[in-house]
């Protein structure tokens, strides 16, 4: 079973990328896109778990077995369950690299709407 597969499962319990709400845009066609967007639900899902376990791991106040036990649930977790494991995507392309935060597209991507006017409030300088 592949990797994808087996994230998808562990962390959404099974179905298909269209019952999940992933839509089959240009961009989604790319296999990083979709693993990321899979990676992104599984954060989603075990966000508040997560947070409630590392608040009771750095506790200090409470007794040493319930920090392990906190920290070994923590770590049965699925590993794309982190926030770390999601990376930014262009929302148009895919493209890892050189994505413009503000506008969620690659600088290719940025460029050519910018030249065409399609961004608002961007325009090419000028002095």
């Amino acid at each position: 079973m592949s990797r994808l597969l087996h994230v998808f499962r562990s962390c959404s319990g099974g179905g298909t990328f269209a019952s999940r709400g992933i839509s089959s845009s240009p961009a989604t066609e790319n296999k990083w896109v979709r693993r990321d967007q899979l990676r992104r639900q599984c954060v989603a899902e075990h966000q508040q778990e997560r947070l409630a376990l590392k608040a009771i791991t750095k506790n200090k106040l409470l007794p040493e077995i319930v920090q392990r036990k906190a920290a070994a649930d923590l770590a049965q977790q699925p590993r794309d369950a982190g926030i770390s494991r999601v990376r930014k995507r262009c929302v148009v392309t895919g493209r890892a690299l050189g994505v413009l935060t503000d506008f969620r597209l690659a600088r290719m991507k940025f460029r050519k709407l910018a030249d065409f006017g399609m961004l608002s409030g961007v325009s090419r300088s000028s002095w």
